[in-house]
């Protein structure tokens, strides 16, 4: 079958707030440009290809690797001066290259060389070969059985075509690169996305000087026609497992491609163990359908999955749930941050494609429509004759191995195979075996997975709090939000830890470390200062984890005070005052049950800034250090670290106010009866006045003819102030006391979606001045008296 599409699309788009300008140049090149106002740029390169264009075993990730190689050495060396960080990766469909942390008065000497190896693949047989061990090295290092399993799919659906899989008795010669550089890396094959303040005439400079790069041969892609077949497969499995695979379909079927990639996130979101489930591998040329089943009925319950599919059954409260997490997918993207998780090659992907414009159909569609839409014959792609059948019969799994690399394979096969508890197992070894970073978060990522499946939600949010306390990944923080989000499970006992070593104030799950005296004596100055005795014994919990990014942290949910092996030589004085501070909080107080009161999203961010605040004003009483003097508000500083100002700078100044003008029992009472809004956090006046109330959406909304509404929220107080950090950081001071409330729209007119977002200040006079300040530094602003008025597309 013979599959080629283009969509011409150049037209600019906001995510949430943030501006994307968007241009298709003449050869077909995507340029993107998102100006965030910092003058730190990151420049990401997207092609359209990758390892489903493989002619030979890894082929496209040895092209990758190949464009490392210039005359002058090789490509990341050459940026070293320039960017913070040069590399790349591959994926199925995609190939990404990024240079990180560029200055402006670099750039344009980055963006030649980046035009250099667009226009030619540099590569001589020394570097080929060079490259080729290197490529060898890493492709053996990150080899794993579920990878084979993997491939075996891919062949038995596929082929050896199209996302298929090449003969491995094939050797990569320097001709074979050099062919698929020719092939796909075209202008009209790939996209540039620039993040930064670079300005209107180095932007224009810059779509000139990409806009000559020539296109070569005329991409066909040719997919082989389906089959169906059995296969068996011999992988060590705690439990036979029987899979029904399906070609499904391709982006250019966006509704069809929509709802299989609806239906398998609603059902994987039911996080519990069932013995069968539906996945959907989404591309844009093929993807894969896969229903399968684990155990002896398994047949029985995968016949029963298969025939709730034809009929359409779903679980609506899923479905809702899966719509809205692919509708929200750009929004909760951060424009900077690690380039696998960042809005920008996320962007640059779907525009390598030419389907920038289905993706943000697709969005829009989600957000409208309240049921899953299907075509009349959407199950045509899981007919009988089509399907694809796989069996693994149970095999000897044995003891646990001691290996990591075995480990982990037998991890991955005994999740994949429902033996959760073996699967648990070796993740908790590998954990022991003292991993890197990223595999450290991984497997606490799986463990969590696991742990949720198996019904204990508990420790689930033990595994993600851990991972995030090393790095902070998007993937983590979106499960432990969706069990958050849920509702509470009865009470369960907290296991008792019996600790090695115990103190007159502490106790220890090991040794008592160098600080243990100094931490004591904090106690005693925390309650001198506060006038609160500490009620029990501390418990003090070391992780076994190194690279930690925190030294401490304190853990309402288990009440204790968490400190990184790694970590606890630099336990300074400030943070054990600090995180000391919230376990005297949490014994006066229980800041989990409070959390359970919380009735809004808002309440909670006030909530939380009450808790740091108080904590970092102790710090800086009793050490007599001023913090308020570091607080700075830059227009590039990212969202965590503005969260991280407002939850320690607003929320000690909250707190101080209120306790210097009604004393010490204010303060408990913020406790006992929390404030209802951010708004009151950034005007502790008006709470002390007694105007604290909820964060409220309009009873009414004002909408023409042709406008019909998709959402309305309120970003409140917290939303009002990170808005003027982002755009005028110097008048923050000046129009925090003016905000009131707000709504921000989403709305559909002609075909489009846009927002608008109308925020109320105390009073005319006020919202004048607040539109002469803002007039200049954000989008284009309107006032109607006390309100002033934001709108574009969404």
């Amino acid at each position: 079958m013979l599959f080629f599409f283009s969509k011409a699309f150049a037209a600019d788009f906001f995510i949430a707030n943030q501006k994307i300008v968007h241009t298709e140049l003449s050869n077909g090149l995507d340029m993107i440009w998102i100006d965030d106002g910092s003058t730190t740029i990151d420049l990401y390169t997207v092609y359209a290809a990758g390892q489903y264009m493989d002619t030979k075993p890894h082929l496209a990730h040895m092209t990758e690797h190949a464009m490392f190689c210039t005359d002058q050495g090789a490509f990341d060396v050459l940026m070293k001066p320039y960017a913070e960080f040069t590399n790349a990766y591959t994926r199925d469909e995609h190939t990404t290259y990024y240079n990180i942390g560029i200055q402006a008065e670099q750039f344009s000497l980055v963006l030649e060389e980046e035009l250099k190896r667009m226009e030619n693949l540099n590569v001589d047989s020394k570097c080929f070969d060079y490259e080729k061990g290197r490529l060898l090295e890493e492709v053996g290092d990150n080899h794993n059985l579920l990878l084979e399993w993997d491939k075996d799919k891919r062949s038995a659906v596929f082929g050896s075509g199209y996302a298929g899989v090449p003969s491995e008795n094939q050797d990569l010669l320097l001709e074979d690169v050099q062919n698929f550089f020719n092939l796909w890396y075209q202008p009209n094959r790939a996209s540039m996305i620039v993040v930064g303040a670079i300005g209107e005439e180095l932007w224009l400079k810059t779509l000139k000087d990409f806009e000559q790069l020539e296109n070569r041969t005329p991409v066909v892609i040719d997919i082989s026609k389906p089959t169906s077949t059995s296969i068996k497969t011999e992988y060590p499995l705690s439990n036979e497992k029987t899979s029904w695979l399906w070609r499904g379909p391709s982006i250019e079927n966006e509704s069809d491609w929509l709802h299989w990639m609806l239906l398998s996130d609603a059902h994987q979101l039911k996080r519990n163990n069932t013995i069968s489930e539906i996945s959907f591998s989404a591309g844009m040329m093929v993807s894969l359908i896969e229903m399968n089943a684990t155990g002896e009925d398994g047949s029985v319950k995968l016949k029963e999955l298969y025939d709730a599919v034809l009929k359409g059954e779903t679980n609506e409260e899923l479905l809702t749930a899966s719509k809205k997490t692919f509708s929200n997918q750009l929004q909760q993207l951060p424009i900077r941050g690690r380039p696998y998780f960042t809005v920008a090659p996320k962007l640059g992907y779907w525009a390598a494609w030419d389907q920038l414009p289905t993706l943000l159909n697709l969005i829009k569609q989600t957000k409208q429509s309240q049921t899953l839409n299907r075509s009349n014959d959407v199950n045509q792609y899981i007919s009988q004759d089509k399907r694809v059948d796989m069996f693994n019969p149970k095999g000897e799994v044995g003891e646990l191995p001691t290996s990591a690399q075995e480990l982990n394979d037998a991890a991955q096969l005994a999740q994949s195979s429902g033996d959760l508890s073996r699967a648990i197992a070796c993740y908790e070894q590998l954990l022991e075996l003292k991993p890197n970073k990223i595999n450290t978060v991984i497997y606490h990522y799986y463990l969590a997975i696991l742990h949720l499946e198996s019904g204990d939600k508990l420790r689930a949010k033990d595994h993600l709090l851990q991972g995030l306390d090393v790095v902070e990944y998007p993937a983590l923080r979106e499960l432990l939000n969706e069990i958050d989000n849920e509702a509470p499970q009865a009470p369960q006992e907290r296991e008792d830890i019996t600790p090695v070593v115990q103190t007159d104030r502490l106790s220890f799950e090991g040794e008592i470390p160098s600080w243990a005296e100094k931490a004591a004596e904090a106690m005693v100055k925390i309650e001198n200062w506060r006038g609160l005795k500490f009620k029990e014994k501390v418990n003090i919990r070391f992780q076994k984890d190194a690279g930690y990014d925190s030294a401490g942290w304190y853990d309402y949910r288990t009440k204790s005070l968490v400190v990184g092996l790694s970590g606890s030589e630099r336990f300074g004085e400030g943070v054990m005052l600090h995180e000391l501070y919230h376990a005297l909080q949490d014994q006066h107080f229980d800041l989990g049950a409070i959390d359970k009161r919380i009735k809004s999203e808002d309440q909670r961010k006030a909530l939380q800034a009450v808790i740091e605040g108080e904590a970092m004003m102790a710090v800086s009483e009793i050490m007599n250090y001023d913090f308020l003097s570091h607080v700075r508000y830059t227009k590039d500083m990212s969202e965590d670290h503005f969260q991280k100002n407002f939850d320690y700078g607003a929320g000690l100044i909250f707190v101080k106010t209120i306790r210097d003008s009604r004393g010490w029992s204010a303060v408990d009472e913020l406790y006992k009866t929390p404030p209802l809004s951010t708004a009151m956090i950034i005007q502790p006046d008006r709470y002390l006045a007694g105007e604290d109330s909820l964060l409220s959406l309009p009873s009414s909304l004002k909408l023409s003819s042709k406008e019909q509404l998709i959402s309305v929220e309120a970003k409140g107080g917290y939303g009002w102030m990170l808005f003027l950090a982002k755009n005028a950081p110097d008048v923050i001071q000046d129009f925090n006391k003016s905000y009131r409330k707000d709504e921000y729209i989403v709305f559909e007119r002609d075909n489009n979606v846009y927002f608008r977002w109308k925020v109320d200040l105390s009073s005319a006079e006020n919202a004048k001045k607040a539109y002469a300040a803002l007039n200049e530094t954000t989008s284009p602003v309107k006032r109607k008296g006390r309100w002033l008025i934001w709108e574009g597309p969404a």
